[in-house]
């Protein structure tokens, strides 16, 4: 249910706004109220910020209104495109401050989703080229998806699912779900459907072995370990095999993919992974270890940072098509053809 909030340490909101009805806003007094209020339920409609929120216990200043602000943007993860807002404080700097982040924010992200916008549209028309162009299915992993996409899902379903992990999916993402395909059409052998995001292992999905997306994500750049055993397999076999299995438990670990959702499988125990949470959130990353191999950004025309979402696939699509045998006056169909059915 949509609500107003009030961050102020002494004022109400009638105190600040008579022309309008207060009913619905909802009175913190500090920045952890802020915090906890929006955590629990949701972003509000519209904020009121006041900056000076006078002393914590000890003493000491209070976290203020632009800490408030700053955690909007840089830590809660919520979409403050829409959001609406006043700052009611009397302090002109603070006041001026907490303006200029959210407004320069808001014109960040709508130049951002004006991007979104246009990548898309040029991966809609590309994939139109693909699946024409390579009627036979000759790229690699086309004869499972056959060029065919699930059933969009709602945003409602989008909400749910990250509600139930406390993650917000990147907008890339949450974009192809809902207007492209739920799975189907991908990489290697496709994109996976959400309800299969978090199986450890794509190959063998066992319900009692998932994944934790609600932890961040541990990477921000490559990793692997090797196995150094400190007795010889021939001189001490029973030790060097108590080693190894200690040093496997630690390298199989399903922590290490934690903030991450599995939304392709490369086959051979190899999984393409979304990060969901934590600083690297949005970018792509192969779990390599079943080729002892690591967890490593996701290639993407020798670029060795990690990908976005659409940015990989996009790739996918401008490898695919550069493969195929050239023709001329092939036709282009820009409706994306759907699934009739699920796994």
């Amino acid at each position: 249910m949509a609500y107003q909030l009030f961050l102020d340490d002494l004022r109400t909101a009638d105190m600040v706004y008579r022309d309008r009805p207060v009913s619905d806003f909802i009175i913190v007094r500090s920045f952890d109220a802020f915090k906890s209020t929006i955590l629990e339920r949701g972003l509000p409609a519209f904020i009121s910020f006041d900056n000076d929120l006078g002393l914590d216990a000890s003493g000491k200043l209070a976290p203020d209104g632009y800490a408030a602000a700053k955690w909007l943007v840089f830590e809660s993860g919520f979409d403050l495109l829409e959001l609406k807002y006043h700052v009611h404080s009397a302090n002109p700097v603070a006041a001026v401050q907490i303006r200029s982040l959210l407004d320069n924010y808001q014109s960040h992200l709508r130049k951002v989703k004006l991007e979104i916008t246009e990548q898309f549209e040029r991966i809609r028309s590309k994939f139109s080229q693909l699946s024409t162009r390579d009627a036979g299915q000759t790229v690699f992993g086309s004869t499972s998806h056959r060029y065919l996409f699930h059933q969009p899902v709602s945003i409602q379903e989008i909400e749910s699912f990250e509600t139930r992990h406390g993650i917000r999916l990147p907008a890339e993402y949450t974009l192809f779900l809902t207007e492209m395909g739920n799975g189907g059409a991908g990489p290697y052998y496709g994109l996976e459907m959400l309800k299969n995001v978090l199986y450890t292992d794509l190959d063998y999905r066992k319900p009692d072995e998932l994944l934790n997306p609600s932890a961040p994500f541990p990477h921000t750049t490559g990793w692997n370990a090797e196995f150094k055993p400190t007795v010889s397999e021939e001189e001490d076999l029973q030790g060097y095999e108590e080693q190894y299995e200690t040093f496997s438990d630690m390298y199989f670990d399903p922590s290490w993919m934690n903030g991450a959702i599995a939304i392709c499988n490369y086959g051979c125990g190899i999984g393409i992974h979304l990060v969901v949470n934590g600083p690297a959130h949005g970018t792509i990353w192969a779990d390599l270890r079943g080729s002892d191999n690591g967890i490593q950004p996701a290639s993407v025309s020798g670029n060795t940072a990690p990908p976005t979402f659409f940015d990989w696939y996009e790739s996918w699509l401008d490898e695919s098509l550069a493969r195929l045998p050239q023709q001329t006056n092939h036709p282009v169909d820009n409706k994306t053809p759907k699934s009739p059915s699920s796994p």
